[in-house]
């Protein structure tokens, strides 16, 4: 935080304790209204999600029954095979091929080790990254032959003011 040209300046410590001491009143005040605020907004989803509770059943039944029905039926919704999708209503039931997927399910390293020694290696990728660590520990090697787009930027300062209030 950077000293602002337009702050009031404190004229001794005891004025500068109080305004510290009155920010940490309004921050505390601040944050139990956050905390008031978020113990209604879990008072209603609670209340809204006991009132769909039932809802939610019955929609996961119909859309059940649709489903099975739809498939059982899709040829001649869909005219043969003519459309992907009926419309129904303002509704609409879609069919939608999902793209091949590769699922990996064993360990990394075995599979690895086994495309390595089948010489399918065209199944892996090596990914070359800068090591930033690295460039920190050895920076001095940098000052003295430079690389151009890479600059060792130095730290600044920043001043925080804690207090201690969480919201």
């Amino acid at each position: 935080m950077k000293p602002n040209a337009n702050a009031t300046a404190f004229s001794n410590v005891d004025a500068f304790k109080a305004a510290f001491s009155d920010l940490m009143q309004l921050e505390q005040q601040k944050a139990d209204k956050a905390a008031k605020l978020q113990a209604k907004i879990t008072a209603l989803q609670a209340k809204h999600s006991e009132e769909t509770a039932s809802l939610n059943g019955s929609i996961e039944a119909l859309r059940q029954s649709i489903g099975q029905y739809a498939h059982i039926h899709r040829d001649t919704l869909t005219g043969g095979g003519l459309r992907k999708s009926v419309s129904i209503g303002n509704g609409a039931i879609k069919w939608r091929k999902q793209p091949d997927s590769v699922q990996i399910t064993g360990d990394l390293d075995t599979m690895l080790a086994e495309l390595k020694k089948r010489r399918l290696t065209r199944f892996l990728r090596v990914k070359t990254e800068l090591n930033k660590t690295a460039i920190m520990a050895d920076a001095e090697l940098l000052k003295k032959r430079p690389i151009a787009g890479i600059t060792i930027v130095q730290g600044g300062e920043s001043m925080v003011i804690d207090t201690g209030v969480k919201a």
